[in-house]
Order: structure tokens, then sequence, then C-alpha cells
């Protein structure tokens, strides 16, 4: 499967006095692929999405975006590819309203004004956020400040899409909705999604988790395979599916549960059949 990004033999700390964050780190990126990225506090999560998106010049090792080496050269064009989402969204708003946030970055570009409106119009109506354009960041939700910072980086048209933590200050709803539009965008646009997260239920729609501990990778595979070491997960201090929390109450009460990953939904017609009906 063809990369789009791969950290090679990479070293980095944030001062001389610090130990290695990451040594000799190595991970590939496929094209068009969800990569979900979970770890605890301090694990490296947030240090990762910013290497990769060149905020952070490692110590040693490369970096590689859509077949390009990153350099001091080429990472202001290389960071045109990559577009991030960060945590907070009232941090995020630069624009006296939503139009302009939108076209903020646009500008920076350079983009002729008749190709940026046309762009900014395309995006906000992609996000669902058109006719807010006028409207000023403090009559708005959470969710709808990430939906307009989501049609900020899609306006760019980048190739990689970063969520750093993207969805952790939404409710419930918020969340569900930005994370719907990630995916629908992902599958309509054919973009990269790179999701930093927490949120297990953000994780479960990757095509691949990574499971990060002090820097190193524990795990790198299936929601499905890693989300069934439901013990091992716990032990680091994450959180686990729901239907993984039950299967883990089974088994303390000696009852033989399915070793492979099950959703809720299977998970409840499991029960059903092999437990309620016996």
């Amino acid at each position: 499967m063809e990369k789009i990004a791969e950290i090679k033999n990479l070293n980095f700390k944030y001062s001389q006095q610090d130990s290695w964050l990451f040594h000799d780190f190595n991970l590939a990126i496929n094209r068009y692929e969800w990569l979900a990225i979970i770890g605890h506090n301090g694990s490296g999560k947030s240090t990762l999405a910013r290497l990769i998106d060149g905020l952070l010049v490692p110590q040693a090792g490369e970096i590689w975006i859509d077949q390009q080496k990153m350099s001091s050269e080429n990472v202001w064009q290389l960071r045109k590819k990559i577009g991030m989402v960060f945590q907070n969204p009232e941090n995020q708003f630069v624009g006296a309203n939503v139009a302009d946030d939108v076209a903020f970055g646009l500008e920076n570009q350079a983009v002729p004004y008749e190709k940026m409106h046309q762009r900014v119009a395309a995006a906000l109506k992609r996000v669902n956020m058109w006719e807010f354009s006028e409207q000023e960041p403090a009559n708005l939700s959470g969710g709808q400040k990430q939906r307009v910072a989501i049609a900020g980086v899609i306006a760019l048209k980048p190739k990689i899409v970063i969520l750093d933590e993207a969805t952790s200050m939404l409710d419930p709803a918020g969340r569900y909705d930005v994370i719907s539009l990630i995916k629908e965008l992902k599958e309509q646009e054919g973009l990269t999604v790179i999701s930093i997260t927490h949120d297990i239920d953000e994780a479960s729609l990757a095509d691949r988790v990574v499971v990060l501990d002090d820097g190193k990778i524990l795990d790198a595979a299936s929601p499905a395979n890693v989300f069934s070491q439901g013990q091992t997960l716990t032990n680091l201090g994450l959180d686990v599916p729901f239907s993984e929390k039950v299967k883990l109450a089974l088994k303390q009460q000696d009852v033989l549960t399915p070793s492979e990953y099950y959703t809720e939904q299977r998970m409840v017609d499991w029960i059903c059949q092999s437990i309620l009906k016996k």
C-alpha cells in the first residue's frame, strides 16, 4: 500500500536536559487511511502530530510527506499538504466572522480573491455552515466552531488532516457531529486522517489504531484487534469500549466470553443468545 507519510529512525526531546521522548521511532501512514493514535497523557501523541506537521524539528531521523523528505528548505511547502484541527475551538478562531476565519489560511497562501471567495463558500457549504458565514464566533456552539475549523482546513485542499484531540472539549452530540463529518469528508475527498484521541468511539472508526506508551509503539493493528486487549489498555490507563468492559465483568464471574472484539450491538446480541436464553 502506498505511503503518504513515513517517520524513520526519529529521535526527539524538548531540551538537552530531557530524556528522549522518541528514540529510533518508526511509523508509516498509508494514503487514504484513517489512523488513530491513542495513549495516556504524556505518551507523545500530540508531540508526534506536531512533528508530522513540521511544527517541531527532530534531533535526528527523517520525516517524509507525500514522497518528499522534510527539511528546513521545504517544510513550508510540505505543510500545505497537511491541515490540523486542534483541541480548543475557542483558540482557533482568528477572523471577525466565520467567512473571514476560513479565508485566513488562503490569504496566507496568497490565493487570488476571486478563487478565495469560491473556496471559502465551497468549504462552508461542505460542512453545512454557509448560512453562518457572517456570524461572529461568540454566536456559535463548540461543535459549530470545530466545523468552521474543519472548513478552514479543507479550503486549503490538504492531503492529510490531523485531528489533535479535536473532539475532546465537545459534548457527545457535538463529538458525534464532528466525527461523522470527518468520516464523510475522508471518503468523499480522498483524505488521509490522523486522529490523536482519547475517545474510543472516535478511534473505533479508524482503519488502524496505534497505541503509544512513552514514545514507543505498543501495538498497531485494526480497532478490533487493539480493543480486544481490554485488560492491557486498562493497565495503561486507557478507556476501553463498553462491550469490552462487559466482557471483563463477565470473565470475573467465570463466564466464557468471545475472544475477538465485539461491537456494543453484537455484544448485546451475544448476551441475549448465549446467556439470557439458557
